[in-house]
């Protein structure tokens, strides 16, 4: 067998399978045109060599970093106003292993699970191939972020280059988040060391995900950072305190604080609550914002992660418009990169709360293809806490299985125990089998470590639901008051406080609470699905949704 060092590029046709199944023969003509044209040509002018062809893609090597880059980069600017052709076009420099059969080696797969997250009409290169270029072939590049790709047993950090778009583009850079040093009052050497503690928790938690880039620098390469994390550990005799805030540099606005304090002497257990609880808030918060970066890209430029996090911003619009866009932006993601765990747990979780916002006979194929992909998800990725929430989810309230559902949870519980979404799954659960302290307990538990965040309300109505069965009817419409006053808009809500007034007896609240519910849209609410309940008390559903349900 022959081994050789070199830049390996791997390129393959974007939506070419859609193109043979509309036009086979045109779609035929579209590869010939790149091939004999664009591709091969501007390679073998390179000093590239064409080592297998793969129908829609292509194998090439080059023996010259700056050669196999700028090649890359040619082909994608010509290609740029092509009305039909769009290449994803994917580098890395490794170690090939070939033999008279076929083509080997780690540098191979790399490069092939890299080329899954490339933008389409770009180029996307490992860090390894990165740090090998000049400042001014490197400086056209920009980070992408971390990738835990499919069979490779290390992160990979990518960067990317689009024609046309420079670095300084607003909607193109990953954002940047600087975690400052932790101040502390003065004290002993193991203040010091739980300060410095925190924050490579905090470090290591963040870099993490794959949309934002962690440093401890004032500027990363030239750029303002998009976000500083800031922290302080207190002490007195008898108590430790953590604050920690997010600032968002733009605008100087706090986006999130916290404090966590314990007595002095679990001083590191608080370190190591807090590092957990923050970064699973932190997660949240970031998300939220994090498809705002790519706003003004047109969504056939996006690269999968880039859709990923497209869709997990229309998550947080909280209505159905916005699940329905992100089940778009996740079956775009998924044709360019099929074996994604994450984008098949997100595609799984929106398809399932569609479906439960509809308050609706579930259709039985549609819930076998959900399992299916949460499943695959868990499958690609085990250490995936929200993969595993969602497969929770799906068993819960598709199939009514709380014991695999309690499976699951206990997966969750084993990698991410401070995950605020777990706590609602453990809620959710606990009412499907009538434990209502437990109810109790997780959502308490919930408020006192996670508030405030987005899914405040939910929780309030599923708190609000355990108390109502549970015959205190004056806990029940104090929790669903307040998950009113957060969403005054939500019908269901008010016909469920409804609800509440006539078990207790005051006919007139309950018809003034009817009365104000028919005055609001009669529509499916992403915080007020359907609730899985035991057999006895799934007539409330009824009761909130009399339209929603047919």
């Amino acid at each position: 067998m022959k081994r050789r060092l070199a830049v390996i590029l791997m390129a393959d046709m974007v939506d070419y399978s859609v193109a043979m199944d509309t036009n086979q023969g045109a779609a035929i003509e579209l590869i010939r045109e790149l091939r004999n044209k664009w591709l091969e040509p501007e390679v073998l002018r390179r000093n590239g060599e064409v080592l297998k062809r793969l129908g829609d893609g292509w194998i090439i090597v080059f023996p010259a970093i700056t050669d196999a880059i700028e090649a890359a980069q040619t082909v994608q600017l010509t290609l740029s106003a092509h009305q039909l052709i769009k290449l994803r076009i994917a580098l890395h420099l490794g170690e090939i292993v070939e033999d008279d059969a076929d083509l080997y080696g780690n540098g191979i797969n790399i490069t092939a699970r890299l080329q899954t997250e490339a933008p389409p009409g770009g180029v996307m290169i490992s860090e390894d191939l990165h740090r090998q270029l000049d400042t001014s072939l490197a400086e056209t590049f920009t980070q992408s972020g971390n990738f835990q790709l499919k069979n490779i047993s290390r992160e990979i950090i990518a960067f990317q280059w689009r024609p046309n778009i420079h670095r300084s583009d607003d909607g193109y850079d990953i954002p940047t988040i600087i975690v400052n040093d932790i101040a502390f009052n003065a004290g002993n050497s193991q203040t010091q060391d739980a300060a410095v503690d925190l924050r490579d928790q905090l470090v290591d938690g963040l870099s993490r995900r794959t949309g934002v880039r962690v440093t401890s620098l004032g500027r990363q390469e030239g750029k303002d950072p998009t976000y500083t994390l800031h922290g302080r550990l207190r002490l007195s005799k008898t108590t430790a305190k953590i604050s920690l805030s997010l600032v968002l540099n733009q605008t100087g606005k706090v986006l999130w604080s916290d404090n966590y304090q314990t007595p002095t002497d679990d001083l590191f257990d608080l370190v190591d609550s807090a590092a957990s609880r923050a970064n699973s808030s932190l997660r949240s918060i970031i998300n939220a914002r994090d498809g705002e970066r790519i706003a003004k890209l047109p969504e056939n430029a996006l690269s999968a992660s880039e859709l990923r996090a497209r869709a997990a911003h229309e998550f947080y619009a909280f209505t159905e418009e916005g699940y329905k866009n992100s089940v778009r932006l996740l079956n775009r993601s998924l044709r360019l990169s099929p074996d994604n765990s994450m984008s098949l747990a997100m595609w799984a979780y929106a398809k399932t709360w569609l479906l439960r916002m509809r308050y609706r006979e579930f259709d039985p194929v549609l819930v076998e293809e959900i399992s299916t992909c949460a499943d695959a998800a868990v499958a690609l990725n085990s250490q995936s806490d929200f993969a595993c929430k969602v497969r929770c989810e799906v068993q819960l309230h598709l199939f009514a299985d709380t014991e695999t559902a309690k499976q699951a949870a206990a997966r969750v519980a084993k990698l991410n125990p401070n995950y605020g979404l777990l706590k609602i799954c453990r809620a959710e659960i606990a009412l499907a089998e009538g434990e209502w302290n437990e109810v109790r307990a997780e959502t308490s538990s919930f408020f006192e470590f996670h508030s405030p965040d987005p899914d405040e309300p939910y929780v309030c109505y599923l708190r609000a639901a355990a108390e109502f069965f549970d015959g205190d009817y004056c806990a029940a419409i104090s929790w669903i008051k307040q998950a009113i006053e957060q969403y005054p808009t939500s019908r269901i809500y008010h016909l469920f406080l409804s609800e509440i007034f006539f078990a207790t007896g005051d006919e007139v609240a309950q018809q003034e609470t009817i009365l104000r519910a028919n005055k609001l849209p009669d529509r499916p609410e992403v915080l007020a699905p359907i609730l899985t309940l035991p057999d006895q008390h799934r007539w409330l559903m009824k009761a909130v949704a009399p339209s929603l349900k047919h």
